[in-house]
């Protein structure tokens, strides 16, 4: 690893950051990683994901060994130097003794890690991602180092969270494929069928991707049949999706599950996650200005505590969080 002033560790800055603006999401970290090491010639490179729920797992997202790109991997977090940086949320700097400080990790001693330094990538006052710099060899100036990859982090960031988002539209784009032959869409509110919905659900979750599973049901909807005719309840299921649709994000799979029944799964969402999530829901609906019939909603959730590829589970596990919903005086979410 270099030694450099403040002033030669700024115009390696510029020249790292000096990217094809076209680059994006998985594209534009390699690259990013490839100029860090033409500056620094860092030993080892890592932008690595915390793999949910419990992200007690580095999963690596682009890992460079002496400026070439390595196959991806995991590592445990526990007793490594990387378990500090998701703790404290912050830049952590051992500019010499890893391998003696945390011999019990078999990554810093199979690589025979003697400097750490690691910043993390916060969402929802959660690490979601780590930058790391590995080396064999003590380091000098450690806070020269400090400053640039808290820099960098913030800089990626956000081509990290594309990166992830892109993930899930390519596996929902993959799964799409599966059902280009087949009626995926529910006539009445143009969204996602049961069937589609379980296509496109089961396939995400068998490649491990975690998240929430929401299951809604309209309240007191029979009484807007009943007073106002069919007709009318059809535009309220209508209305509905629409302002379900305006406030998810672009990969969270929405469906009707039959009736006056929705279903929804949100990947990669938290409990914080979900609940900013339906609370936008709830409060549109709120909104009397376009909601003429006061329709409200319960919704069930159930955030994944592993992997669990079983669809049906999941369902079984937020419609007992819907009933109690409803139990509870509805309009109102209830986690599992």
């Amino acid at each position: 690893m270099k030694s450099l002033t403040c002033d030669e560790t700024l115009k390696s800055l510029k020249k790292i950051l000096d990217i094809d603006p076209s680059l994006r999401g998985l594209e534009y970290l390699k690259q990013i990683c490839l100029n860090i090491y033409k500056q620094f010639e860092l030993e080892y490179i890592i932008i690595g994901k915390a793999v949910q729920p419990k992200n007690n797992t580095i999963e690596t997202i682009v890992a460079l060994v002496n400026g070439a790109v390595a196959e991806n991997f995991s590592y445990e977090l526990q007793n490594s130097p990387c378990e500090n940086v998701c703790t404290q949320k912050c830049v952590c700097v051992y500019e010499s003794n890893v391998v003696q400080n945390f011999e019990k990790h078999t990554l810093i001693t199979d690589l025979g890690i003697e400097a750490y330094i690691g910043s993390p990538l916060i969402q929802d006052n959660k690490v979601f991602a780590l930058l790391v710099f590995l080396e064999s060899n003590a380091i000098e100036y450690p806070e020269h180092y400090r400053s640039l990859i808290s820099i960098l982090s913030s800089c990626i960031s956000l081509e990290i969270e594309r990166h992830l988002n892109d993930e899930v539209v390519i596996s929902l784009q993959q799964a799409n494929l599966k059902l280009s032959n087949q009626n995926q869409l529910d006539s009445l509110t143009n969204t996602y069928n049961r069937h589609a919905f379980t296509v496109l659900v089961e396939d995400l979750l068998h490649k491990g991707v975690n998240g929430t599973l929401l299951f809604m049901d309209l309240d007191d909807f029979k009484t807007v049949n009943d007073s106002h005719g069919h007709q009318t309840g059809d535009e309220v299921l209508q209305y509905f999706t629409k302002t379900v649709q305006k406030v998810i994000r672009k990969h969270d799979v929405f469906a009707r599950y039959g009736g006056e029944e929705f279903i929804m799964f949100l990947p990669d969402a938290d409990k914080e996650t979900t609940l900013s999530i339906t609370h936008r829901i709830h409060a549109n609906l709120n909104d009397t200005k376009g909601n003429k019939h006061k329709i409200t909603v319960s919704i069930g959730a159930y955030v994944m505590e592993g992997t669990i590829q079983n669809l049906d589970v999941l369902i079984k596990y937020a419609d007992v969080a819907l009933y109690e919903a409803k139990v509870l005086g509805k309009n109102q979410t209830v986690f599992a």
